[in-house]
């Protein structure tokens, strides 16, 4: 390199400038960034950049070149900051994100050094000084992985590519074809940054996997496919270094010509200033948007004049609030005794029964002239029955005013609520015989006077009950009315508060526009002019850089307290933010094992039959039948996810124990394929391929063309169409170009089902000609997993190329019984599988089971077991900021697995898994309890419950079978007087308020799913309006730019919503699960209380049939938004000016009012749909209730008859159930 020392570095004021002004405002991550071009241009410096995917080996390949071990290596990401290596005195500094250093000189703690290089919390670059044969002003930069999901690692790979005059992209041989690696490359195209392609790892490559002449054939036809144009491609291999299929030595040759050959920019690229100007102009709306938006949005509509109005009204409330809160129970007492003290239970017909009954038990009470003890006993009895009779039911009727009176005197507070009607309907008061008969005077002579009397002493006895239930009953909803009544108060309380802000707010709001625009005003005259600070301010802005301290070892504190979050936040829209997960809850008591299973699959068959033989339990009989039948039959969905070329398919091969699926680096799996038990109909080894129809294909293509404004009629006018298309949509073209190439071959077959050998299937799975038009293949296969009635489903990979591969994942989320989520150990947590957690976060708390497996594919490749410890330790981590906690998560070696099964190792689940190197033992144990105890355990617990129930049943007919005479017609007395309660609670409308509460959540979801999709706009509008797009197509039309851009940004919002949509299909359904249990809950406690022996038979988990998403935004003309576009002049105008926040409040009105119809559009059908399920449901349950609870009446009223044949049937059945 020649010596550039007395070069001048051009725009050096104006980068100083802007330093300055960065560090005025607080934006660190500008300061920092502009800080290091200015080190660079002053030095003269010529750095060389490596990044790439993490784990793909930067740092290892670093260490090779420099034939020296700096850099730490490991398969998670272990550089969480921007590591340069120059030429110099042997030295390590650490740079911490506050701007000071600390040096380590040789001999180097390297387990130190590379904590350091690991900790992005606190550190923020590592410098390495070395002797390497380098020139002086020659650098090296190692970055993190460009699809890590950490904040500091995007910082750190962003801030080398400013920096850098060459990048040398790095990918690992199973991910050169990952749509990330795609991307960033064109970014840096974009750039004009001169890039090289080196490929690692390349001792992964087997021949009888993929010729290598065909990989680099793949490789080459994925860059071109994507307009990239590499200067060079290296495929190297750091552990083969001898083989022949190394370019090592080529890569070392091509690094000495740039140490010789290599010069520096003489100025920082204006495109580069100007990108700093606009992102931290981004920064300063995005720092201040919070507390703008919650200005602007008190003040929106808000009528000032208004506002002395609306407080005297509040006041009024908090007086009537205040009184509600302190007196409520007093009224509601009041009331509730004017119904009972008016009550009239006494009437004619009443009274002369109580007269009939009275005159019985006087004591010279005969019957007829040859009267007997026992005759005046019975006489008694009738005469007590029929009083009873008629008392009973005016007792109800009181009840049911009561309940009524005290229901409409709560709901007029606090509206009509679940939880305080359960205790109400609660109320029951059960009418004693021996009360009545308690109640008479003895000795009293019966009169006129005493009939009154008595009949007095008795209503008031039953009144004075009433009240004394009524006021349980107050205390119990107390707790539940006093916080809301109070809850109410502070509301008000709130609103006051809230008025005053909103006078706060239009003050505040003013001051802060007026800052921005003052702010934005001085940038702009920065960047048309160099002198907006004098000599003497910049001198001392140079002084300062230049006097940052360096610390030494001895120095080095303990701990700084950096806040990196802070400095890195305006880097991103939105950070991902740990949620609250709500735990999940054992549904089975019961462990089982396939031999269980089996037992009680053959148990309930065996029961049943014997039901069967005794009158009354039909419905125990088909309960029982049924799940035998699943036990024995059942068959549960394993689905499997991950990144493509994480393993899936050799994961699902070594679950097999065959290589039934085809593996290879490139992306294989380009359908959805399951694989299925076989039966006589589907013999071993034998594919179904069932091929798209030609009207859902065309359907598919014009979903791929509309991004392109352009459709097509007939399959044979694509290659017409591909010509005409720009380079934007990758991930469409890969998937039109393979159905361009390949429609011919399938056309006479589309819309049929091919019967396929193994091999001949495995063609249609892994060629995307082929497969693109498959629509699902099912390979039948007999193994130890399918006999168990377990169907595997491999998906494509989540970050494939091809865009479609991404849209089935949602249906697998919600139907799969299991599911197994692969990553692959050198490449363990990508940008896709954050994208794929995302997605799974809508509707994870609807699961009903923790049906989630997380393995690290590839274990084999760990150079110890503390390397896998760490692996798994780091994916642990990435797991929890999305609320998922204690995963289920595994490291495994699915080559090791196959490998081991075709020498005939048996995994189980009771084997010893302390010396299994696969690690698969581990992870087939708590699979399959899973699948044991969990899925088809819940079956044998439920199954359990019924034989309880039919238990409790027989046994409380043989104990009433061995009552006396006069014990037996009080019990079918008492049992015909809890029937007639039954009925009559039976014969309540219970739906409509839970009918309500459905209605209520429905809309509540749709509230919330309108908030967020409103929140993913604002936070992502800069995607899709941002300088990189406007300003670089400026000279275009502006109609047709603007266009563009609203168009995608519609297609992301509209998927948004429709995912959101389909998740809150999944969170209803399991509202109407919860709302039937409480139902069936609150009818057993109801049972309870009228007494005993009314047992009530469990419900089975319902199959709800999911609603349709009826419309949709991207439907809606996109016309409809275009008068938005007026905000837009020219890019000055709108990223500098106010274009960017009216253009971006106006698109909000617009949408807002868009989404609101979709949405009333949607839950209204959505709405409609569950109503319908639900009422037809309850109606179900309601009979099934109804039927049960009779036949167990006739049960018990027919054990009282002393038919000894059916009571030695009970006793016989209760043998067989023991």
């Amino acid at each position: 390199m020649k010596d550039t020392s007395g070069i001048t570095f051009k725009n050096e004021d104006t980068l100083l400038s802007l330093y300055e002004l960065f560090n005025k405002h607080g934006d660190a991550l500008r300061a920092r960034q502009t800080f290091n071009l200015l080190k660079k241009h002053e030095a003269r410096r010529f750095d060389v950049c490596f990044c790439g995917h993490f784990s793909a080996g930067k740092s290892s390949l670093l260490n090779t070149l420099m034939q020296e071990d700096l850099l730490p290596t490991s398969p998670i990401p272990t550089s969480a900051n921007l590591v340069s290596i120059s030429h110099g005195t042997p030295e390590i500094q650490i740079v911490f994100w506050d701007g000071r250093l600390v040096s380590f000189t040789p001999p180097y703690d390297l387990k130190v050094i590379k904590q350091h290089a690991k900790n992005g919390a606190e550190v923020s670059e590592i410098r390495v000084k070395t002797l390497a044969d380098f020139p002086p002003y020659w650098g090296l930069m190692d970055t993190p992985g460009i699809d890590s999901t950490d904040p500091a690692h995007q910082a750190a790979t962003e801030e080398a590519v400013q920096l850098a005059d060459v990048i040398f992209y790095v990918a690992d041989y199973n991910h050169m074809q990952a749509a990330d690696n795609f991307h960033f490359l064109k970014s840096i195209q974009a750039l004009n940054k001169p890039f090289h392609i080196i490929v690692t790892q390349m001792d992964k490559h087997k021949e009888s996997e993929i010729r290598l002449v065909d990989y680099k054939k793949k490789v080459e036809e994925g860059l071109a496919s994507w307009g990239l144009s590499p200067l060079s491609l290296h495929y190297v291999s750091i552990v083969e270094p001898a083989s022949s299929r190394n370019d090592i030595a080529q890569l070392k040759t091509l690094l000495q010509e740039l140490q010789h050959n290599g010069q520096p920019a003489d100025a920082v690229d204006d495109a580069l200033i100007q990108h700093l100007i606009d992102t931290h102009k981004q920064w300063w709306i995005n720092t201040h948007k919070r507390e703008m938006d919650a200005y602007k949005d008190r003040l929106m509509d808000t009528d000032i004049r208004q506002l002395n109005t609306t407080y005297v009204d509040l006041q009024q409330q908090k007086e009537a609030a205040v009184d509600a809160k302190e007196n409520w129970t007093q009224a509601v007492v009041k009331k509730t005794n004017q119904t009972i003290n008016s009550a009239i239970l006494m009437p004619y017909e009443t009274r002369e029964a109580a007269r009939s009954f009275l005159e019985a038990y006087q004591p010279k009470f005969k019957v007829g002239m040859f009267s007997t003890k026992q005759k005046v006993e019975k006489a008694r009895l009738e005469r007590l029955d029929i009083f009873f009779k008629h008392l009973s039911d005016h007792v109800n009727t009181l009840r049911l005013q009561t309940t009524d009176t005290l229901s409409q005197e709560i709901e007029t507070l606090i509206g009509k609520q679940e939880a305080v009607q359960a205790i109400i309907l609660g109320i029951s008061f059960s009418l004693k015989r021996e009360r009545l008969v308690e109640l008479i005077h003895s000795g009293a002579t019966l009169s006129g006077d005493y009939l009154l009397r008595y009949t007095e002493d008795v209503a008031e006895d039953i009144k004075k009950t009433f009240r004394r239930l009524v006021q349980e009953a107050l205390q119990q909803i107390e707790g539940i009315i006093t916080p809301q009544l109070a809850d109410h108060l502070q509301q008000i309380d709130d609103q006051v508060a809230q008025l005053q802000d909103q006078f706060d707010a239009a003050s505040r709001y003013e001051t802060l526009s007026q800052e921005q625009q003052h702010y934005f005003e001085q940038l702009d005259t920065l960047s048309e002019s160099h002198d907006l600070f004098s000599t003497e301010s910049i001198e001392q802005v140079k002084a300062a850089i230049a006097e940052l301290p360096i610390w030494t070892t001895e120095q080095l504190p303990d701990s700084f307290k950096t806040k990196r979050q802070e400095t890195l936040s305006p880097l991103l829209d939105v950070e991902a933010k740990a949620v609250p997960v709500v735990e999940q809850e054992k549904i089975t008591d019961i462990q089982v094992d396939q031999d269980q299973i089996n037992h009680w699959s053959e148990q309930f068959a065996r029961f049943s039959q014997a039901l069967k033989a005794v009158h009354g339990f039909e419905a125990f009989v088909t309960n029982l039948e049924n799940k035998a039948d699943r036990l024995a039959h059942q068959t549960f969905t394993i689905a499997l996810f991950g990144a493509f070329s994480a393993g899936k398919s050799s994961f699902a091969n070594s679950l097999l124990g065959e290589q039934v699926l085809p593996v290879s680096p490139h992306p294989t799996t380009a359908t959805i394929n399951r694989i299925l038990p076989v039966d006589a109909d589907h013999p071993h080894k034998t594919a179904h391929i069932k091929l798209k129809t030609e009207a859902a294909l065309l359907g598919e293509i014009n979903e791929a063309l509309a991004p392109f404004h352009l459709a097509v009629e007939r399959l044979e006018d694509i290659n017409n169409v591909i010509n005409k298309l720009s380079e934007k949509e990758h991930e469409h073209l890969t998937f039109l170009l393979a159905a361009a190439r390949g429609w011919q071959a399938v056309a006479a077959h589309l819309g049929t089902t091919l019967t396929v050998s193994l091999d001949e299937a495995q063609e249609f799975i892994a060629d995307e000609t082929k497969a693109c038009f498959v629509e699902t293949a099912s390979i039948y296969y007999n193994c130890d997993i399918t006999r168990q009635g377990l169907i595997l489903v491999d998906t494509p990979g989540a970050d494939s190329i091809n865009a479609r591969h991404t849209e089935a994942a949602f249906h697998y989320i919600k139907n799969a019984d299991a599911i197994l989520y692969v990553t692959y150990y050198n490449h363990a947590f990508s940008r896709a599988d954050e994208e794929f957690l995302i997605q799974l976060g809508r509707v994870k708390d609807a699961f009903e089971l923790d049906k989630m497996f997380f393995l690290v594919n590839a274990i084999d490749l760990a150079r110890d077991p503390q390397e896998v410890e760490d692996v798994k330790n780091y994916v642990e981590d990435r797991l929890l900021s999305f609320g998922i906690r204690q995963p289920r998560l595994f490291g495994v070696s699915s080559h090791l697995v196959l490998q081991a099964k075709q020498e005939g190792v048996v995994f189980s689940e009771q084997a010893d898994n302390s010396n299994d190197p696969s690690g698969f033992q581990a992870f087939y144990q708590e699979w399959m309890h899973y699948i044991q105890n969990d899925l088809k355990g819940q079956i044998v617990t439920q199954g359990n419950h019924e034989i309880q129930q039919v238990k409790t049943i027989i046994h409380e007919v043989l104990d009433s079978a061995s009552l006396d005479e006069n014990e037996r017609r009080l019990r079918q007395q008492n049992i015909q007087a809890e029937f007639t309660d039954i009925q009559a609670l039976l014969a309540r409308d219970h739906i409509a308020s839970y009918t309500e509460r459905l209605k209520q959540e429905i809309k509540d979801y749709y509230f919330y799913v309108k908030k967020r999709v409103m929140q993913r706009y604002l936070d992502t509008f800069t995607r899709f309006f941002n300088p990189a797009v406007l300003q670089k197509n400026a000279s275009g039309s502006k109609k047709a730019l603007l266009t563009g851009c609203l168009e995608e940004c519609i297609q992301f919002l509209s998927f948004d919503l429709d995912q959101e949509g389909r998740a809150t299909f999944i969170r209803i359904e399991s509202v109407l699960d919860r709302l039937a249990k409480e139902r069936q809950t609150l009818l057993a406690h109801q049972l309870s209380s009228i007494g005993k022996g009314w047992p009530l038979q469990g419900l089975n988990k319902r199959e709800w049939t999911s609603a349709e998403i009826v419309a949709s935004l991207k439907e809606m003309s996109i016309t409809a938004y275009q008068d938005v576009f007026k905000h837009y002049k020219n890019p000055k105008q709108f990223f500098e000016g106010d274009g960017q926040k009216l253009f971006r409040e106006a698109l909000r009105k617009q949408l807002d009012k868009a989404i609101d119809r979709i949405i009333d559009e949607n839950m209204s059908k959505v709405s409609d749909h569950y109503e319908q399920q639900w009422y037809k449901t309850i109606t179900a349950i309601d009979e099934q209730n109804k039927n049960a609870l009779t036949t167990i009446y006739e049960q018990r009223l027919e054990a009282l008859q002393s038919d000894q044949t059916l009571i030695n049937q009970y006793k016989a059945l209760l043998d067989q159930l023991n």
